[in-house]
């Protein structure tokens, strides 16, 4: 794959700016191609490409703020969202864990990738202990990257829907994890009706996870209104060879991405070596 000006889908992705990135760039790259396998959880190969790309498409054009995920268990997804960081910002982590083992599995997994508790906010609490607890209001706007994998009860949905917005900042985005998923027919209907009402996010793309539901599910993207095309254009341009359907219901741009054959992902640091196509 050449390097030439055409295949550089996000705006700012120079050289120059890659380069002064690589750092995060390539941390992102090492936990998602090798360390992620370490970790379990339910974070497939195509949804995860999907939330790649996106953070790919926050650090080359300088989106500041806080990365955060409701329902973490051992922290696959945590962890590469957490890999995006530049200096300054934090990671968030909301959780009822349930036992002492596994929040201490996930602490213990984050200080094996690098990520330390000094870096982190970790609520151990419900979402909606969360809602109601008058720290969250320090969170509001903060949040470049958010993943809502929590519970999975209609009533829970919409909570972490509207936690959602008041946490993102005007360019963040939510990953929305069992979009469709036949064992949790709650969460669809949640995120419809949350649609359906004056909703302050927009989906534009979903990445289709193939396999059982006990391998994971299909993550729908959302975002606000206002940066839905550059999103959207990120992702057509890092996964162009899944790109499989252009879908229009509820009144929204949906851009479906398909993985059945493969995960095809263009590597911003293709610019400085083009093995890493």
């Amino acid at each position: 794959m050449s390097a030439d000006v055409e295949d550089r889908w996000v705006p700012s992705m120079t050289l120059e700016r890659v380069q002064k990135c690589a750092t995060v760039l390539e941390a992102m790259r090492a936990y998602a191609m090798v360390h992620v396998h370490s970790v379990q959880g339910w974070l497939q190969a195509g949804p995860r490409a999907a939330i790649w790309a996106l953070l790919d498409s926050q650090v080359l054009d300088g989106v500041a703020g806080d990365v955060m995920e409701i329902g973490v268990f051992h922290g696959r997804t945590f962890a590469l969202l957490a890999a995006s960081r530049r200096p300054g910002e934090r990671a968030i982590a909301v959780d009822l864990f349930g036992s002492e083992q596994r929040r201490s599995t996930f602490l213990a997994n984050m200080k094996r990738l690098g990520i330390y508790d000094s870096q982190m906010d970790l609520w151990d609490m419900s979402s909606e202990e969360f809602a109601k607890n008058p720290g969250r209001a320090a969170l509001a706007n903060r949040i470049r990257f958010l993943s809502l994998d929590g519970g999975h009860s209609y009533e829970t949905v919409i909570v972490d829907l509207k936690i959602s917005e008041t946490a993102l900042n005007a360019d963040g985005v939510v990953a929305f994890d069992d979009f469709f998923n036949p064992w949790y027919p709650d969460v669809t209907a949640a995120l419809f009706d949350y649609l359906n009402g004056p909703a302050a996010l927009t989906p534009f793309a979903l990445a289709v996870n193939f396999g059982p539901p006990s391998q994971g599910a299909n993550k729908i993207f959302l975002c606000r209104e206002p940066a839905a095309d550059r999103y959207r254009a990120a992702l057509r341009g890092a996964l162009r060879s899944n790109l499989r359907k252009e879908r229009r219901w509820q009144g929204f741009e949906i851009d479906v991405f398909d993985f059945e054959k493969g995960v095809y992902k263009l590597d911003p640091l293709r610019l400085i070596d083009p093995a890493k196509a």
